[in-house]
């Protein structure tokens, strides 16, 4: 489907979007459908009804499996100055307790570099036009008696980036953290998957909203 197709017209110079590029925009609008038209955010998701132990196992054995954290690696922060403290989760030793679908969504004005000049600021903008980004995420939510974490994987794409492939990126948060600025730990991005890895991930996206709880 061409940027044109979905409400954004495009220009000579920009290119057609990749199928995964695709399926992403596709899914995260069908969970984005359900945000509350009054909502002031530009996130929308569920739980879903899959066994989060397998779905944990999906994500190991798939393509973009190194991304996961393995048996025995620590869900805190690591952190020298002992600001942090630790919150004695590790994966496999604690309870998996729900697994989540999450599509956030933004529009911005649409610029590009002049095609026929620099290609560097200034941009040429494009009046009543728009650009979006879209990215979805599956988390994984770990807990003890006390403490409480996510393990979370995800994609992002945007009009401006078509016809290349997306970014997976592997965050972790708790909410022994939650401060203003905190958005997460253990960070870890790849841009370098192939499309068809990029699909992998996008079904089992796909197969985890299909199972949601509303």
């Amino acid at each position: 489907m061409k940027d044109r197709e979905m409400g954004h017209e495009l220009n000579s110079h920009d290119l057609e979007l990749t199928e995964a590029q695709q399926a992403i925009y596709e899914l995260a609008e069908r969970i984005l459908a359900y945000k509350p038209a009054k909502a002031e955010i530009t996130f929308w998701g569920f739980a879903s009804a899959m066994v989060p132990e397998d779905v944990q196992t999906r994500l190991r054995n798939s393509g973009f499996g190194e991304l996961l954290l393995k048996d025995g690696d620590s869900l805190s922060i690591e952190d020298p100055s002992g600001y942090n403290r630790d919150l004695g989760l590790f994966v496999g030793n604690v309870d998996i307790t729900g697994v989540h679908i999450r599509a956030y969504g933004w529009e911005e004005n649409k610029w590009r570099p002049d095609p026929n000049g620099s290609k560097e600021s200034p941009y040429v903008k494009h009046p009543g036009e728009k650009d979006w980004t879209r990215q979805l995420e599956i988390s994984l939510y770990y807990s003890n008696a006390t403490e409480k974490a996510s393990q979370n994987v995800g994609v992002e794409t945007s009009s401006r980036e078509a016809g290349e492939t997306p970014s997976m990126v592997r965050t972790v948060r708790a909410i022994a953290y939650f401060e203003t600025g905190y958005e997460g730990h253990s960070r870890v991005s790849r841009d370098d998957f192939e499309e068809q890895v990029i699909l992998e991930f996008v079904q089992l996206a796909n197969e985890v909203f299909n199972a949601r709880i509303e």
